[in-house]
């Protein structure tokens, strides 16, 4: 088994206050993964010549990652009874680095990057030194941000430099000496060279190895990719009161058979198509190359949690935007935002393309919601507005395990989206993603009820010999709520009008009185445009939705993405900010133009 080596030595003529506390804080942040299997760990607290040269004779050609916390100069480790030369470690470590099982060596001590070039000659792939004196505070926070990010399976790139900021938040440079990391016998280093600790290596691919070795489970081991998802999605959905789902329920207590292939089409045929399309992806891929991996263990499936998740979340985020629009659309007098808000939307507008793709909406959505509700305590219209939004009730998901669920996946998105996955341990990753994607989805059940619809076109039905009140609206529109099969598109006669070529959460009651058409009365709609628009509203003659999400904005343009394809740039769109001739979507223009004098200072 691969081993992770940790040396810690003190000195009695220049103690390191924080070396212990470092010493524990790495065994205990290792402990978990070391239970599980995945290495051994090797720890000497106080490491001597003797025992340094014994155990990395004993572990030869095992070594994952070797690292050293103490005092420690430019070519030696200062031991507890000795020094320990580069080129002796060196020499030793290089077995372990022939084999390719020794990624990393990590030395945390003062002035050690001179140590580093006859690491590189000995085959070490990657290093981790210090270009000066070092503070013994700020040492013990870099290590032990070091190697949670290590653990979490961050590639060592991104987990140094991530480990930096926390080193350089908690020690400034001019701390005492006393706690400096540096061989008392050497020569004082003064002054800022650049920064503190530098990360070298042989190839650039080595600095984005993930170097935490993990132990293969046997495939008799492993659960059923999905099961648990469909099992969770079809209780959640039953229990908010979905009706297809409900149905079905029923037909099972009564002894008939209702086989998995029906339960996962009525799952996803149930909620909004962009949830949907990605929920379909995993759960039930279609035949076909495009779809293929998304059921088994692996980078594919991986990959598609991440992006049902990122496009959840972003359906959740604009639809509170929209809403906190919408109270002002019917209250300007009486609402505004505030200097914060405007700012956290102004920044995400802002978001470059890429940035957009793994952003963390819950932030956004908390502040939202709890400035909303900020304006419920007033005895006016736009507090008894504000109570009426069921979607701000069904939003109220900030559970611990719902919230711990969040931040996972946020991390899984990231991580995918910039191919950082440690391919050793996919296969774990997998299975926790889909449990933590379960808490996720079982939260939001509620977006059942929500049916997401395109305005396609509206005519009035007003005849010279009727009465003006009994006026009717003619709305083409489609559902856009199956990810198998067809768009449905229907005539509902409405008493008003809603908004045209929008985007809208719809809820209503209907009656049909024809084929393809239905008299509706509407409970209550939010209209989701700019930021969820169907293209097709602006094209003649189309039978079908074409949904895309905004995807922010440059200097003259604004950016949409569709969703069923959401990081494919073939299908990206682009609104021009000023109109054009044969330009269709003044609309879309005119409405985030709206949005944006909304959220400026």
């Amino acid at each position: 088994m691969k081993v992770i080596f940790l040396a810690f030595a003190n000195n009695s003529q220049a103690p390191l206050e924080y070396l212990a506390e470092e010493d524990d804080m790495l065994s205990e942040i290792l402990s978990n993964r070391y239970k599980q299997g995945d290495y051994l760990i090797h720890r000497e607290s106080f490491a001597t010549p003797e025992s340094i040269n014994k155990s990395l004779n004993r572990y030869r050609e095992s070594i994952a990652i070797f690292h050293y916390s103490g005092h420690a100069g430019q070519n030696k480790l200062l031991l507890n009874n000795g020094y320990a030369f580069a080129a002796g470690i060196a020499n030793q470590l290089k077995h372990s680095a022939n084999r390719n099982t020794l990624k990393l060596v990590v030395l945390n001590g003062c002035s050690t990057y001179d140590q580093v070039e006859i690491l590189k000659e000995c085959g070490i792939p990657a290093i981790i030194s210090t270009n000066a004196a070092v503070q013994d505070k700020g040492a013990k926070e870099f290590s032990i941000r070091l190697w949670k990010n290590l653990v979490d399976d961050m590639p060592i790139e991104d987990a140094y430099k991530d480990a930096i900021g926390a080193a350089a938040s908690v020690t400034p440079q001019d701390l005492s000496k006393s706690y400096e990391r540096h061989l008392f016998t050497d020569t004082q280093q003064d002054g800022d060279i650049g920064p503190l600790w530098r990360l070298d290596c042989i190839t650039e691919n080595a600095i984005q190895a993930h170097p935490i070795p993990c132990r293969p489970k046997l495939p008799s081991n492993l659960p059923y990719p999905n099961q648990e998802l469909i099992d969770t999605l079809y209780t959640s959905f039953r229990d908010a009161g979905n009706p297809e789902i409900v149905e079905l329920h029923e037909r099972e207590q009564n002894g008939r058979t209702v086989t998995d292939g029906t339960k996962q089409i009525a799952i996803v045929n149930s909620i909004p198509f962009p949830v949907g399309i990605h929920l379909q992806k995993l759960i039930c891929p279609t035949a076909g190359i495009t779809d293929e991996g998304y059921d088994s263990f692996g980078n594919r499936r991986l990959e598609q949690i991440g992006q049902l998740f990122q496009t959840a979340t972003e359906f959740l985020g604009m639809v509170m935007i929209a809403q906190v629009w919408e109270i002002y659309i019917q209250f300007p007098k009486d609402f505004a935002l505030n200097f914060d808000l405007k700012e956290k939307l102004n920044e995400y507008v802002l978001l470059d393309k890429n940035r957009m793709e793994v952003y963390d909406y819950m932030p956004l959505i908390k502040d939202i919601r709890k400035y909303m509700y900020s304006f419920k305590t007033t005895v006016n219209a736009l507090s008894e507005f504000i109570n009426n939004q069921e979607v701000l009730g069904d939003m109220n998901f900030f559970d611990e395990n719902f919230l711990e669920a969040w931040c996972y996946l946020v991390n899984i998105r990231t991580r995918t989206f910039n191919n950082k996955i440690n391919e050793d341990r996919v296969t774990t990753i997998c299975i926790e993603a889909e449990s933590k994607l379960c808490i996720f989805m079982k939260f939001i059940g509620f977006i059942h009820k929500y049916h997401l619809t395109s305005i396609q076109n509206i005519d009035i039905l007003k005849l010279r010999h009727t009465e003006r009140s009994t006026t009717a609206y003619k709305h083409r529109i489609i559902r856009c709520m199956q990810a198998l099969g067809k768009d449905e598109w229907n005539y509902y006669y409405i008493n008003f009008f809603l908004d045209n070529w929008g985007m809208l959460l719809l809820r209503c009651n209907v009656k049909k009185i024809g084929n393809y058409k239905y008299n509706a009365v509407v409970t209550d709609y939010l209209n989701l445009s700019p930021f969820i628009i169907d293209r097709n509203s602006f094209v003649d003659k189309a039978d079908l939705a074409d949904i895309m999400f905004f995807k922010g904005e440059n200097e003259n343009q604004i950016r949409f993405k569709k969703v069923k394809s959401p990081l494919n740039q073939r299908d990206f769109y682009e609104v021009n900010m000023h109109e054009t001739e044969e330009d269709r979507f003044d609309a879309i223009r005119r409405q985030y133009t709206a949005f944006k004098d909304f959220i400026s200072y």
